[in-house]
C-alpha cells in the first residue's frame, strides 16, 4: 500500500511537471527578475512581472515555467511589443512557448476627436452670441424683479466663459 501511494505521488509530480514545466524556487526567480529589472529600468513588462512574482513568492515556495508563461502572456501588452524579456529571462519560459499575439484592432474610434474645431465662420454660433448679448444688455435701467447689477455681471461672465469654452470669442456680452 505504501508503495502504491509513492507511485501515485510520483505520478502526480510528473503530471504537474508536464503541465506546468520545470519548477524553480521562488526566491531564485525573484532574484533573477530583480537583476533584470535593475539592468532594464525602462522595461515595463519585466518590472511589472517582478512585482507579480514577488506577490506570488510570499505564498508559494516554488513557481513553475507554466505560471511564469501565464503571467508573461497576461502582461505582454504592457510592453508595447518592445521588451528585452526573452533576451534576459527567456530561459524561464517553456521551450515551446511562442510569441504572444497582440491585438491589431484599432481602438481609435473609442477616442474623442481632440483636433481643434474651426468655429470662425459658423453662422449659428454667431447668432447665438448675438442672442446672448441682447439678452444681457439691459443697460443702466432699473433691474427687473429681485435681481441686482451684480447678478447680471455674473451672468455675463458665465456666458462669456461658456462661449470661449466652445471656441467662440464673443463680440460683446452686456
Amino acid at each position: 500500500m505504501k508503495e502504491l501511494s509513492g507511485i501515485i505521488r510520483k505520478a502526480e509530480e510528473a503530471l504537474r511537471t508536464i503541465e506546468g514545466g520545470k519548477e524553480y524556487p521562488s526566491f531564485y526567480v525573484l532574484s533573477r527578475f530583480e537583476k533584470a529589472s535593475n539592468g532594464n529600468p525602462g522595461d515595463q513588462l519585466i518590472s511589472n512581472m517582478r512585482d507579480v512574482i514577488r506577490s506570488h513568492s510570499k505564498n508559494n515556495e516554488f513557481i513553475s515555467k507554466g505560471t511564469i508563461a501565464s503571467i508573461y502572456d497576461d502582461m505582454y501588452g504592457l510592453s508595447g511589443g518592445t521588451t528585452s524579456f526573452r533576451d534576459v529571462l527567456g530561459d524561464l519560459l517553456p521551450d515551446n512557448h511562442g510569441a504572444v499575439k497582440t491585438p491589431r484592432a484599432s481602438y481609435s474610434r473609442n477616442r474623442d476627436d481632440l483636433r481643434p474645431i474651426d468655429l470662425g465662420n459658423d453662422k449659428p454660433l454667431s447668432d447665438l452670441s448675438e442672442a446672448f448679448s441682447s439678452l444681457f444688455s439691459l443697460g443702466s435701467n432699473p433691474t427687473p424683479g429681485f435681481y441686482d447689477n451684480n447678478t447680471f455681471k455674473k451672468a455675463e461672465r458665465i456666458t462669456t466663459a461658456q462661449l470661449k469654452s466652445i471656441g467662440f470669442e464673443p463680440q460683446g456680452v452686456k
